[in-house]
């Protein structure tokens, strides 16, 4: 029995410790003449100057399969949610 205590903590406690605090996922929908690559580039300068400056990491997801294939996701992630409540206020 305590084996079986020591392996499930061995595969549980990695999980916990990659935990993210908070999550931000907006849908957004490019103007004509913005690619994918622009918008990445504009997200990269933003977690660079603001978000390191405010612990906010922003990445996009684009969608490989689904219904409509026309918006990206904006993801930002802090640390927890009182990180990001500050992050909002500034």
């Amino acid at each position: 029995m305590k084996r079986l205590f020591i392996l499930a903590m061995i595969l549980v406690l990695p999980m916990a410790a990659h935990a993210e605090g908070h999550m931000d996922v907006i849908q957004v929908s490019l103007k004509d003449g913005c690619t994918v690559a622009q918008y990445t580039a504009i997200v990269h300068d933003f977690n660079k100057d603001w978000g390191k400056k405010h612990g906010y990491k922003a990445e996009v997801l684009v969608p490989l399969q689904n219904e409509e294939l026309t918006s990206i996701f904006w993801v930002g992630r802090t640390a927890n949610a009182a990180a990001f409540g500050a992050a909002w206020d500034a």
